[in-house]
């Protein structure tokens, strides 16, 4: 699930989208789209922050990512050095010892270390967007927002423009 959002320039065209899509989904007979509508808030004075993401999902989905790719890859180099794969003349070339367990400790470490560099940076980036959202509302802007699945994004971002978003989005 992703959270759409739109940004109008008053309450009336929020409301005229937010109908729009209400409409629209209550054609559509499912457990998923009755949770779309659900989520629907808009957000006029202040952003309301339970029905905004947390910016730490962002950082475990980014971690997850930044360890499996930094220690799938520190992983796969050392076992293709410990087993010689780069030797010259037939010699197997010798790193830390060729103990296996050194090995599989280094991967651990570089996929720890590759989760908390790219946690830090799934966090930072969430929460600059949530904070242009709550810029947005602050400055008299009327804030939009409903949980979709991915899939359903373009079909909301064109309705919410028709309604006349200034601009649309997905965190």
């Amino acid at each position: 699930m992703k959270l759409v959002y739109g940004i109008f320039p008053t309450l009336h065209p929020a409301t005229v989208a937010r109908d729009e899509l209400h409409d629209m989904h209550e054609r559509v007979d499912s457990d998923e789209h009755d949770q779309e509508v659900a989520s629907v808030a808009i957000h006029q004075h202040d952003v309301i922050p339970n029905k905004l993401p947390r910016t730490g999902t962002a950082a475990w989905h980014a971690g997850i990512g930044g360890a499996v790719i930094v220690g799938g890859t520190v992983g796969l180099l050392l076992a293709l050095l410990a087993s010689g794969v780069f030797a010259a003349g037939g010699e197997p070339i010798l790193i830390t010892g060729s103990n296996p367990l050194q090995l599989v400790m280094l991967t651990v470490a570089a996929a720890m270390f590759g989760g908390i560099l790219a946690a830090i940076a799934g966090r930072a980036g969430n929460r600059k967007q949530v904070r242009d959202l709550e810029t947005a509302v602050a400055n008299g802007n009327v804030l939009l927002t409903l949980e979709a699945p991915r899939e359903r994004t373009r079909s909301i971002f064109e309705t919410m423009t028709r309604a006349g978003a200034l601009r649309t989005g997905a965190l």
